[in-house]
């Protein structure tokens, strides 16, 4: 197998839901979050397309499939260097502290990974 058979092989057990869903679980549980998620950016959307939640949550506030104005999120936020990406205390930072989701979904402390689309033809 040659290189870029690997690296399209690693691409695609990468991409698998199960796989992301697995590394997502293991992130959140090794950082002792509650919730840990991944979402994408739509035209003026967040999307949620992944979660992992703590077993004590019975009724998780956030849900795959959950979509927001991006504008309002801090995901964008922080691809705008808006906001750290890693925020300690949410209360006592001016930006997050006014938003609305903080205290929609509770959150006290944040940490945000940007990461930008693979092109494809990178891959093949």
């Amino acid at each position: 197998m040659n290189n870029s058979a690997l690296r399209l092989n690693l691409f695609n057990t990468m991409n698998d839901d199960e796989y992301i869903q697995k590394v997502l679980s293991s992130i959140r549980r090794h950082m002792q979050m509650d919730v840990a998620f991944i979402a994408r950016f739509t035209d003026d959307s967040r999307l949620i397309e992944y979660t992992a939640t703590a077993k004590e949550i019975i009724d998780p506030v956030l849900k795959p499939d959950d979509c927001s104005p991006k504008s309002e999120s801090y995901c964008q936020k922080i691809v705008d260097n808006e906001l750290p990406n890693i925020i300690p205390d949410t209360s006592k930072n001016t930006i997050t502290a006014a938003l609305t989701v903080t205290k929609t979904l509770n959150i006290g402390s944040y940490i945000g990974v940007c990461n930008p689309p693979i092109l494809s033809s990178s891959y093949s």
